[in-house]
């Protein structure tokens, strides 16, 4: 790039922006990775991941804060594990029904029925759980959250979606 007069950016600083974007980005990635491993120093994440209920069950479940239960929540993989933290207060509408989103993505249908159960919305986050199931091919998931949101309820998004990635059995049940 050549500075002319009217061009406001030189060639100096075009290396600069570069490198302040990069010292942007680890800064960023750095925050992440400790993010990351403050959460693997929590026990009660530790267990929810990987879904040790009998671990779980050890754990003094009421001592445990909100934020610590929300978050485990949304990495619990296991229904038994997911009902565990339910039962000791976790928030299934937390951080957008995320959870639910986690679980449509990945087809789990006793945690995705276990979550409605307890008040996640299917409609939360522009329908984010429902396209999820869609663009994943979760037609049986899907089915279930069409009922919870009501038939019509971001029908079309999904049907556009299910025809882009090819999802047969979803774009039959939403036709």
């Amino acid at each position: 790039m050549f500075s002319y007069p009217g061009n406001k950016e030189s060639t100096e600083s075009k290396p600069k922006k570069q490198l302040q974007n990069k010292q942007l980005q680890n800064k960023q990635l750095q925050n992440k990775q400790l993010q990351n491993k403050e959460m693997q120093k929590d026990p009660l994440y530790v267990v929810a991941l990987k879904g040790n209920v009998s671990q779980l069950e050890s754990l003094d479940l009421e001592a445990v804060d909100s934020n610590s239960l929300n978050e485990s929540l949304m990495y619990a993989q296991q229904v038994e594990v997911m009902y565990n933290l339910l039962e000791a207060g976790a928030n299934p509408v937390y951080g957008e029904s995320i959870s639910l989103v986690i679980a449509s993505r990945m087809g789990a249908i006793s945690s995705v029925n276990l979550l409605l159960a307890n008040g996640a919305d299917a409609c939360c986050n522009n329908g984010a759980a429902i396209m999820a199931a869609t663009e994943n091919g979760r037609y049986q998931v899907l089915e279930i959250l069409l009922k919870q949101a009501g038939t019509e309820t971001f029908k079309e998004e999904a049907l556009e979606l299910a025809q882009r990635y090819k999802q047969v059995k979803c774009i039959e049940l939403l036709s």
